[in-house]
């Protein structure tokens, strides 16, 4: 046989192609990954019973602020809301949770722990502690600040331990991307998007241009 390693080279190269064939056949139909991250898209929030809210339920004008417990500008846009609910008692706030872990690694621990402060009817001086002891947050921060306020220690740390307000935040979380959120904090005041921490005279404005 004059070129024996051609008809060699020819079986081999066959036998890769018939290999590959199969490989094909046996590899796993996988669904794109936009497909399985796919949320439907929002244009206002909701606000229901699960979410902390001050204010009459017969609010003229809801502002519901979306933040996360580790976010400097969160903290300052919380004083001026407080504010707000001074000058403005017939407006209602409604707190939702965007923790952004990659960059507060505590963050989404603060919104279980607030959630089950929430369930002894307390969230909004927990909201309060958070947010004074934000550069300070640790894993071991939370029980102490439930009993600081006097929370039923007992009942805080088994909610807490157990993740049990968890389902909330994830939802708010999965809301605020259905809502394409690109800031944190960012408020609907009535219908108006507004990012960021605005001065206290901005918010008023908001809420006059919003009755």
């Amino acid at each position: 046989m004059k070129y024996p390693w051609l008809i060699l080279l020819s079986i081999a190269t066959a036998g890769l192609i018939v290999l590959g064939f199969f490989a094909i056949q046996l590899t796993p139909v996988r669904a794109p990954r936009e497909a399985a991250d796919a949320v439907v898209p929002l244009t206002q929030p909701s606000a229901t019973f699960v979410n902390p809210s001050r204010g009459p339920a017969s609010a003229p004008v809801t502002i519901v602020a979306f933040g996360d417990f580790q976010c400097a500008a969160c903290a300052q846009l919380a004083q001026a809301l407080d504010q707000v609910l001074a000058d403005r008692p017939d407006v209602r706030v409604v707190w939702k949770d965007a923790p952004d872990e990659a960059s507060h690694p505590f963050s989404s621990l603060a919104a279980v722990a607030a959630h089950c402060a929430d369930r002894q009817g307390r969230f909004w001086e927990y909201h309060d502690r958070l947010f004074a002891r934000q550069a300070f947050l640790s894993e071991g921060t939370f029980v102490p600040l439930a009993r600081e306020i006097g929370l039923d220690e007992a009942s805080f740390t088994a909610c807490f331990d157990g993740k049990e307000t968890l389902p909330i935040v994830r939802k708010d979380f999965d809301e605020a991307r259905a809502l394409s959120l690109t800031a944190i904090p960012t408020m609907f005041i009535g219908g108006t998007r507004v990012e960021g921490a605005p001065s206290l005279e901005e918010l008023i404005r908001y809420v006059d241009q919003a009755k």
